[in-house]
């Protein structure tokens, strides 16, 4: 049947050898239930050579009226065929699709029947990651018609696979940037949103679903560092030429400087040439001096902070330090100095960046900490009780008014619980008490307890946790401890009293410990000595 209306919605795709992927992308298509006569599909062929071609051509014999077919030699990048297929568009809405991704049946309905619903100029479709691709989630919490890009985690999502008003980004001129090899959707979709009246996230249903082939051999991961780090560039100055500076402009940026730069300083940037290594750094150093405020860095999680921070300085070697460190070395020690807390990573406390590089400001540090604190050693005193000694990543004149260790009792039948982060009205308990002494290399701290019949009386069968809590900041980190495995059990004892205890769990975080009668112990022994 030929088409008689405008259609609702232009579906633009760029293909470029996206076999065998391509098949399931336009099966989801001729599926919709939106049904054919309220679409069309524009798909641009870039250069294919794989036979997505001859695909296309299948689809477009047995659906004449959906489809139409251009065909170009290849650009390089999918940034000059979603401009000629959004010039080619006669929907009242234009849809950019992946050809190796795929749609839900009811998502262009859905979509469409939103946005005229609310009056959008851009619908933002919850995404799913397909084959460990790395989608944005927290936008897609909840539906919201009317979504603030300043002040949400919209700038976290920023392709353009999302329905747009064609009317809204003709008028504003915005298009896909031809010089840019990489993320060339996100100046478009920035400048859509930018100028947008509204913006909606629909959340109700998986829209679209993004999958990262096999071979990752489409443009995103085949493009150089530097150029990696110039198309970021690109779009900050696309973000600053349409937005003062200001919190608007930095709620904004402050992801390009978290994921984009940090993806270009990932431990691939070890293996790269120096030549290549340095012009990365200086693009990425160049972008920080215009854009990299104080509210930015101070968003940022430590490593990406510093890989910034680092960078801009332009010091190369401590770059590459860091970066080796963070990808292949241990968890840092954390120093506690002037009011706040730092990571002890590779260049800090020294001249090469400002210690401010370092500091946990708002982040969890509670992996890397726990993952910092050693096996405890178990050991019998002279006086019948045991010595528990073991190290904890924290240093600093005062470390041990930051530490408490707490014995928590087991109920019958429930699992220990798990590492978990208290807040300081939450932490109350008392602490057993505990000496404390720096480390040998002055970035820990040993801390020693013990503990006597009189901490597990109760019970004749008992099972027992000690948890270390730590205070950094704000946050208190409530950690079992770990126990090295014991060859045979200690005693613990006072009086008549005496409790045998064992380690248990896979992973040594439980006592169980058992009353045990010290006359039967001595009668056993003095039956011994007098069978020899």
């Amino acid at each position: 049947m030929s088409r008689t209306a405008q259609p609702d919605v232009s579906v633009v795709m760029a293909v470029y050898n996206t076999l065998p992927y391509l098949r399931e992308c336009l099966d989801s298509l001729v599926d919709q239930t939106i049904g054919h006569e309220r679409m069309e599909i524009v798909a641009v062929n870039d250069g294919s050579t794989d036979g997505s071609r001859e695909e296309l051509e299948r689809y477009a014999d047995k659906y004449p009226d959906l489809f139409t077919i251009l065909d170009q030699e290849n650009s390089g990048s999918a940034a000059a065929p979603s401009n000629r297929g959004m010039e080619r568009a006669a929907g009242r809405y234009v849809f950019f699709m992946g050809s190796d991704d795929y749609l839900g049946r009811e998502s262009l309905a859905r979509m469409v029947d939103y946005a005229d619903d609310q009056g959008s100029d851009v619908v933002v479709p919850k995404m799913i990651g397909v084959g460990g691709k790395a989608v944005a989630k927290r936008i897609f919490a909840n539906t919201d018609p009317d979504v603030s890009l300043y002040d949400s985690p919209l700038p976290w999502a920023i392709s353009n696979t999302k329905l747009f008003r064609l009317d809204h980004v003709r008028e504003i001129g915005a298009a896909f940037p031809e010089s840019m090899k990489f993320t060339s959707d996100q100046p478009f979709a920035l400048h859509a949103m930018i100028l947008a009246e509204k913006v909606s996230v629909l959340a109700d249903y998986d829209h679209y679903f993004a999958v990262r082939r096999e071979d990752d051999s489409n443009i995103t991961y085949s493009v150089t560092h530097p150029e990696r780090a110039r198309c970021t560039r690109k779009v900050m100055d696309t973000v600053a030429d349409l937005v003062e500076p200001g919190p608007r402009r930095d709620a904004v940026i402050v992801r390009l400087f978290s994921v984009e730069f940090r993806n270009a300083l990932e431990g691939d940037f070890l293996q790269l040439p120096e030549d290549l290594q340095r012009e990365t750094m200086n693009v990425i150093a160049d972008a920080a001096d215009a854009y990299f405020t104080d509210r930015i860095r101070d968003r940022l999680l430590i490593e990406r902070r510093a890989r910034i921070m680092l960078a801009q300085a332009g010091d190369l070697d401590a770059l590459k330090e860091f970066v080796y460190y963070t990808t292949n070395g241990p968890v840092p020690g954390f120093r506690l100095a002037e009011g706040g807390v730092f990571a002890m990573y590779p260049s800090y406390g020294e001249s090469v960046v400002p210690d401010r590089a370092f500091e946990v400001l708002d982040e969890s540090v509670k992996g890397r900490f726990a993952k910092g604190v050693t096996q405890a050693r178990m050991r019998k005193g002279s006086d019948g009780s045991i010595t528990v000694g073991f190290e904890v990543p924290l240093s600093g004149s005062n470390a041990d008014e930051h530490l408490s260790v707490v014995p928590l009792e087991l109920k019958p039948g429930k699992k220990p619980p798990k590492a978990k982060t208290l807040s300081l009205e939450d932490a109350g308990g008392e602490s057993a008490e505990f000496s404390a002494s720096e480390g040998a290399h002055g970035d820990r701290t040993k801390v020693s307890i013990r503990l006597s019949a009189e901490d597990f009386a109760g019970a004749d069968v008992g099972r027992w946790q000690v948890r270390v809590r730590t205070r950094l900041k704000d946050k208190v980190y409530d950690l079992p401890l770990s126990f090295r495995k014991q060859g045979e059990p200690l005693t613990v004892r006072k009086g008549v009293k005496a409790y045998s205890v064992h380690v248990k769990g896979a992973d040594g975080g439980v006592l169980e410990c058992r009353r045990v009668s010290l006359l039967g112990k001595v009668t056993r022994v003095a039956r011994r000595i007098a069978g020899k």
